[in-house]
């Protein structure tokens, strides 16, 4: 059989007498009863795809298989259980085995492993080295392991193998015995295995490979290490050099400092090795296998406490470290006092910072308490609840009522049929953070009630949280009267725009009159007169007189006060009044005019001077944004939804701001550089106090096209608001 496979790998017996024998790649064999049995018959054993290592038969009557790839296989009476990198078993190629009791030894090319109670215990040493390439495994009576590797023979005292099965993190020192011992080869790490065995005299044979060699473990004693004693031979900062002085101070602006020492070992200098550690700056630490020096770059000023370490030649430290310390000064910046200053700099910055934000905000709170207390309004501050917390100089002067009684302001003021419906509007706003708007009636010092309307909104914090409401309450009759003021101060201010297309229109008629007298004059002088030509100049002449007469009456009504009065209007009929009116404004920014109105459009319930208001804003708007580039401006009328007519007026300018086709609806905000803001509100407000609603969209291509509607009915005022106004105005 051996002379047919050319080669013996492995092999062990089993506790039944057989023999398991390993041929390398041509498989493993079991020899019993006189016949050599593939895989002793068995099927649960690696087959392909594997290479057996090693075999061994240990005192439980198990037999171990060690593969390739940290492979294992134990063969335990019928049962066949297999281990691998998954079960932490990571030593590389299987190449030794060996146990004398329940604990088994798993070695390999990587590393030294236990098995005990199906769990993998890795042992690990000072120097990785000494465990790698395991090819022969002895356990002696002690307790103690000798290891067969490709680095030599290492001993590991039982004490150490306790320790580091206690402790993952412990690393064995041992003993260990290389060719600076006398050792005459290395293990070998193909065939056969194992490579060490115990003899029955005590002895431990090693085979290698040019040879084999034994050791008596009880015959010889322990070899005992000093290690060298270290020094701190110099140092230098930026390659100046300096004694190693226990006070050393380097100067400011040190980069670089760098530390040589050494130790002196006789008996084997190349197995020393040495750790060092800069306290203030290494966590742990560094292990060197020479005795290099050491350089640490740009450390900041500050004291510095240096140590190394030197270990004998097993690996095992000699406890007693060279220290040295050492100061790195610091600049002048550097120094404490110097960033007490700094500190003292900056918090006179911040102080003065704050002092000049504590003086903005007082005279941003006197701007505003100024601001509060001239409005023509009574306005108040309350908290997150609705707690008052102000109120002006006009609440105090209207009611009578002192800052200290805040609290009980409503229930004094407001009048007692009012006071229920006020208190729970304004306890569901306190609650939801909605704005309220609500008309009630406000107790005069003389005891004298008026309505006024109440309006309140919330400030929030950033996360949306209400902190404070504040509120205003004005005279509502006072109210309107302002708000007439207002749309009669922004008609006549409109005016001022149509004075060139008024001098225009004017000039006309007036040419027109001037011509047909002279004309006139001419055919009366003739010998005989022409007094039919005359009398068509004259007729011409009258013409004339009454169309400058009708410019000027419609003028007149747009630029008089006069209280709302509202009637039957025919709107196509006001929109022609207004095109003829502002066909010059438009001639002179190349604008042309054009109309779109619907026949048979039923008339509109509206006060005629301030629907010219609304259209002459929107118009002159128009053509306002198109007075850069000329364009068509489009007035367009037709049947709106619930009885209503639908107007507008659609433009070919710059269209609406971005994002803002409600907001240029409200008070002052205006993209005109001359404008008020003031036209599209009074606009909207006219439109709205006459039930109708104003708004503006844009256009697919350019500009932007304004909608309103007006009802065609008049709206009949039931009895009961009758009452409710009787009973205001009798209150007022």
């Amino acid at each position: 059989m051996m002379s047919q496979f050319g080669f013996l790998q492995t092999i062990t017996e089993d506790q039944q007498g057989g023999v398991w024998v390993s041929f390398g790649r041509h498989g493993l064999y079991r020899f019993a009863n006189g016949s050599w049995t593939p895989y002793g018959g068995r099927d649960d054993l690696p087959k392909t795809g594997t290479y057996l290592m090693t075999a061994f038969t240990d005192s439980l009557g198990r037999v171990w298989f060690g593969y390739a790839k940290s492979q294992l296989a134990v063969l335990d009476g019928d049962r066949v259980r297999r281990f691998g990198p998954s079960d932490d078993l990571q030593v590389g190629n299987i190449t030794a085995i060996y146990g004398g009791g329940s604990e088994i030894w798993i070695g390999g090319e990587f590393g030294l492993e236990q098995f005990d109670q199906g769990r993998f215990h890795k042992i690990a040493a000072v120097d990785d080295k000494w465990l790698r390439g395991i090819s022969g495994i002895v356990e002696t009576s002690g307790g103690d392991l000798w290891l067969n590797a490709v680095s030599g023979i290492f001993h590991i005292r039982k004490a150490e193998i306790s320790e580091a099965l206690k402790d993952s993190a412990y690393r064995v020192k041992g003993e260990h015995f290389g060719i600076r011992e006398g050792l005459s080869g290395v293990a070998n790490q193909t065939r056969p295995f194992p490579t060490a065995i115990e003899g029955t005299d005590g002895r431990l044979w090693f085979t290698l490979r040019n040879g084999v060699v034994w050791l008596d473990p009880a015959g010889r004693s322990e070899r005992r290490t000093m290690p060298p004693p270290i020094t701190i031979q110099s140092v230098s900062a930026d390659d100046k050099g300096y004694a190693t002085d226990s006070r050393l101070s380097l100067p400011a602006h040190t980069s670089s400092v760098q530390i040589s020492y050494t130790a002196v070992s006789l008996s084997d200098p190349e197995a020393v090795r040495f750790r060092y550690k800069l306290q203030e700056t290494d966590k742990d630490w560094h292990e060197a296998a020479a005795a290099t020096p050491v350089t640490y770059r740009n450390l900041p000023p500050g004291s510095y406490h240096f140590s190394v370490e030197a270990s004998d030649t097993n690996g095992a430290w000699s406890g007693a470290p060279a220290n040295m310390a050492f100061t790195i000064l610091p600049a002048f910046y550097q120094t404490t006092w110097c960033h007490l200053l700094y500190v003292a700099a900056v918090l006179a910055f911040l102080w003065g910072l704050h002092q000049l934000r504590v003086r903005q905000l007082r005279r941003e709170e006197r701007k505003l308490r100024e601001a509060v207390e001239t409005i023509p309004a009574m306005s108040w501050i309350a908290g997150p609840r609705g707690a008052l917390q102000f109120l002006n100089r006009r609440w105090v002067e209207y009611t009578g009522l002192s800052q200290l009684e805040a609290e009980e302001v409503r229930k004094v003021a407001i009048h007692p049929d009012d006071l229920d419906r006020i208190h729970r509007r304004m306890e569901a706003s306190f609650a939801s953070g909605e704005p309220f708007e609500e008309e009630m009636r406000i107790r005069r010092t003389d005891g004298e009630y008026r309505w006024f309307l109440s309006r309140a909104v919330p400030l929030r914090d950033k996360r949306g949280k209400v902190v404070k409401w504040y509120g205003a309450a004005t005279d509502r009759k006072r109210a309107e009267e302002l708000q007439a003021e207002l749309a009669h101060t922004n008609r006549v201010s409109t005016m001022g725009e149509l004075v060139a297309s008024i001098s225009h229109e004017l000039a006309q008629p007036l040419q027109i009159t001037t011509a047909h007298a002279k004309a006139s004059l001419r055919w009366l002088q003739r010998d005989p007169p022409e007094v039919t030509e005359a009398r068509k100049g004259t007729e011409r002449i009258i013409e004339a007189g009454a169309l400058a007469s009708e410019i000027i009456n419609r003028l007149r009504s747009l630029y008089k006060k006069a209280p709302p009065k509202r009637e039957l209007i025919a709107i196509n009929e006001v929109i022609g009044e207004m095109v003829l009116l502002l066909r010059g404004e438009a001639n002179e920014y190349a604008v042309s005019i054009r109309t779109d109105l619907a026949a048979d459009l039923p008339k509109i319930t509206a006060d005629r001077v301030q629907l010219q208001q609304v259209l002459m804003n929107l118009m002159l708007n128009g053509i306002e944004a198109m007075k850069e580039t000329g364009g068509a401006l489009t007035v367009k009328t037709g049947r709106g939804k619930g009885g209503h007519v639908l107007i507008s007026v659609s433009d070919t300018g710059v269209g609406l701001p971005a994002g803002g086709a409600d907001e240029i609806f409200n008070a002052f905000f205006t993209t005109k550089p001359q404008g008020s803001g003031m036209g599209l509100a009074i606009s909207r407000s006219i439109v709205e106090s006459q039930g109708g609603r104003l708004w503006a969209t844009s256009n697919d291509g350019r500009g932007a096209t304004f909608h309103f509607t007006l009802p065609t009915a008049v709206v009949e005022v039931s009895a009961a608001n009758e009452a409710a106004n009787l009973s205001r105005s009798q209150n007022r």
